[in-house]
Parts: structure tokens; sequence; C-alpha cells
């Protein structure tokens, strides 16, 4: 049968039609719409008893051309709204170039704080071949206090201490003190290479549009970062090494305030070996409160960049950190002062339950700072490459 081409005056869909069904009214097989379909005076009218029950169906004639033409349409509809959305998510962030700076500075943020957990965990094995070991306080005085008992008296000589090794040797123990040297002098190394990867981190972010206060937040973390690097220099490497002789024992050696040796002393040996107790101490809070000051300020930066780019679930990740800090900064005060209160054993246990607790927080933080950081890294991803 010969067929005729007829467009929908509705949808402009093609139909086709047989001649015979000329005339009638039928509905558009694409969107519905009646439709008279035109009169064809060549062709013989098909009568009302046509046994045909489909007859009054029309086809639905999708043409190539016309097909092509709307699938490229709509390919070039979705690619503007897609190019549209982009802009939009890269305009609330700001300068992409800055933001990509920032992103690479949040990678050696994560890496400090890893190198920082490698640091912490050297330290920890030493207070674990300590626990090992077992406390002996006069064996140790024997070997670093007083070696020229080992040897002639010489008149007018002074007695050679080696105060550093002396304390370690009491958190170590005897027979590990040597292991107990060589760990905490790589601990130290490490946490100078965390200074200079967070340093360099700084750096990177510098470029940072300076809004709610991420400029002077990171020149504190400048200042922090120096203060740090001079506090482990000091007061830890150098008496390690030998080259320093003085030795702040609260801060160099915290392990052995919870120690046996130290039940039912006259005086907590800590105390009696600082020549300026009162300050010594004091000294030692604002030295961990500066050393923990430096990892709540990268928190609270984190949270800034967080509030920048509207990230509420980083932001919630950031504040974490500064809540976590300030919970160790408690726990490291009531620790130092639990420890001038006393020496009795109901004491003593007392402040091991806080060593304990100090120890889980730092180690929480520790992660969190290196999860977070990592987070900022995937949070700032997002915008700089949408598409992935």
């Amino acid at each position: 049968m010969e067929m005729i081409v007829f467009k929908c005056t509705s949808c402009k869909a093609s139909l086709k039609f047989g001649k015979d069904k000329a005339g009638r009214q039928v509905d558009c097989p694409k969107c519905g719409a009646g439709l008279q379909l035109p009169a064809n005076t060549d062709a013989n009218m098909a009568k009302d008893d046509d046994d045909d029950a489909g007859g009054y169906k029309v086809a639905f004639v999708d043409d190539e051309a016309e097909k092509l033409k709307r699938e490229e349409a709509q390919a070039k509809k979705a690619a503007k709204k897609a190019t549209m959305r982009i802009k939009v998510r890269r305009k609330n962030i700001g300068d992409l170039e800055v933001w990509a700076k920032v992103h690479n500075g949040m990678l050696f943020l994560m890496i400090g704080a890893c190198v920082w957990g490698a640091a912490y965990t050297l330290q920890m094995l030493v207070v674990f071949l300590g626990m090992v070991q077992g406390p002996e306080l006069g064996k140790n005085a024997e070997k670093f206090l007083f070696p020229q008992w080992q040897r002639p008296i010489e008149v007018g000589v002074a007695a050679d201490m080696d105060q550093p090794m002396f304390f370690l040797s009491l958190v170590s123990g005897t027979d590990f003190s040597g292991t107990g040297r060589v760990l905490m002098i790589v601990a130290q190394i490490l946490t100078l290479v965390q200074a200079v990867m967070w340093m360099i981190g700084y750096g990177m972010c510098l470029p940072i549009e300076d809004r709610m206060g991420t400029r002077g937040q990171l020149i504190n973390l400048f200042s922090l970062g120096g203060a740090n690097v001079l506090i482990h220099l000091f007061f830890r490497f150098l008496p390690l090494v030998g080259a320093l002789g003085y030795v702040l024992v609260p801060y160099f050696a915290p392990e052995i305030i919870m120690g046996e040796i130290n039940t039912e002393r006259s005086q907590p040996i800590h105390v009696t070996w600082c020549r300026w107790a009162l300050i010594e101490i004091l000294l030692t809070v604002i030295v961990h409160t500066v050393l923990l000051l430096e990892p709540i300020m990268i928190g609270v930066f984190i949270w800034t960049v967080a509030a920048m780019v509207r990230d509420e679930v980083l932001e919630a990740r950031a504040l974490g950190i500064v809540k976590m800090g300030f919970g160790v900064l408690f726990l490291i005060l009531a620790y130092h002062m639990f420890a001038c209160a006393g020496t009795s054993s109901v004491l003593i246990k007392l402040e091991r339950v806080l060593y304990i607790l100090w120890f889980a927080f730092q180690t929480g933080m520790i992660v969190k700072v290196a999860t977070t950081s990592n987070a900022a890294r995937e949070a700032l991803h997002f915008y700089l490459q949408p598409d992935e």
C-alpha cells in the first residue's frame, strides 16, 4: 500500500499512514495529541467497516536526520548545564591557582603529622622497654652519675655525671639505655623533619586570600614552628647527644614521675633534681603548651579553610582537632600538678591513669591531624577537579 508521511502539528514528529486512512481522526503515537489526517482525493476512502482492527493506528517515523539533530541539541544542552555548574563551584572558592597551592600545602601538613606519629611511636617504645626492664635506681646512678668510682679518685677533678643518660635510663631501664638513647635521637631527628614538612606546608598556604584571619594564623604557625624547633633542640636533642649538660627534667623524662622508684620518697625525684623546682615545672607546662598549640592552630586553619569553601563536615572534623588538643593540655597540666603533690602509692597510681589518658589523647590527636589534613585535600580536589 502506498504510504503518506505527515508531521504532527504539536510535536513535529513524522507520522506515516496509508492513503486509505486519509481524513480520519487519530492520536499522535508520540505526544498523544489529536490529529485530523489530511484528505487524499486521489485515493479511495476506506469504509467504516474496515476489517483491519489496527487500521486506525498511525506509525511513528523517527527521521534519522531529525533524530541526530535532537541528540546533538540535547548533548549541547547537557554540556552547557555542566559548564554552568562547574563555574558556580569554582566561583564560590575564588582563585583556583591559589587554592591549588593550598591543596599542595595540605599534603605537607599530612606528611608532617605522619612523621610526628612515627617520632611519638619511638618515644613510647622507649617507655615500653622500661616496663620490660623494671625500675633500677642505684645501678643507673652508679653507671651514669658516679662513673669515677670505677677508676682511681683524682683530687680536684669534678664528678663526670651524665644526667641526661641517667634520667633516660630510669625510663628505658639499664640494659636498654643505649637502645633507648638511639631511639630518642632518631625520634628527635624525625621531629625536626616534621617541623620542616609543616613549615613547607605553611609557606605553600601563604598565598591564600586573607579572609577570616588566615594570614595571621599562618604567621602564628610559623612562629610556633620555629619555637618548637628550638625547644626540641635545646631540651631534648642536645642533651641526648651530650652537647648540653642542662636537663629540664620534668619535660625530658616525664615518665619517671609515675615510676615505682618515686614511691614513698621524701619528695618526687624530678623535684629533687630540679635546680629551681617551681620555675622549671612551670616552664615544663609552658613548653608542652607551645608544642601543642601548633597542631591546635593547624586545626584552626583547616577549620577556616572549610568555612571558606562551605564544607560543614570538614569544619566539624577540624574543630575536633582543637577540642582534642585542649584535652591533651588539660591532662598534661593535671599530670604535672599531681606530680608535685606527693609520692604516695595512691597518687602514683593516679598519675599512671593520667599518663595513659595523655597517651591515648595524644595518639588520637596525631591521627586526627593527619586524617583531617587529608580530608581537606580531598575537599579542595573536588572543587579543583570537579569532573573526576
